[in-house]
């Protein structure tokens, strides 16, 4: 064989965990910012409301600083949204302001 053990074999090993480790980052990116957005309208619902805010905190916990600025993004108005929806719903019952959002 003109080629030694492992040569261009190996390359090919190599270039493919990069594109598999690039495609599944961008994949778990994906699915992040559906669920960010699946969370987003949840909160619309009263009935998913305290929910969707508790997981979207968690997910901020575990992701926000090592994720992309587009998904920062989308976390940031999913909380922004949340917080007007806190203030317009539950302005008159304040132990319902304070409730939401607890895990």
């Amino acid at each position: 064989s003109r080629y030694k053990i492992g040569g261009p074999h190996r390359i090919l090993d190599d270039n493919l965990k990069i594109y598999s480790e690039f495609f599944s980052e961008a994949m778990d990116n994906y699915h992040l910012l559906s669920r960010v957005q699946e969370l987003r309208i949840g909160l619309n619902k009263k009935a998913s409301f305290e929910k969707s805010t508790a997981e979207l905190s968690k997910l901020i916990s575990a992701h926000f600083d090592t994720t992309s600025s587009e998904i920062q993004t989308s976390l940031y108005d999913a909380v922004c949204r949340a917080a007007t929806l806190l203030k317009t719903r539950y302005s008159s019952n304040m132990a319902g302001f304070w409730r939401s959002g607890e895990t």
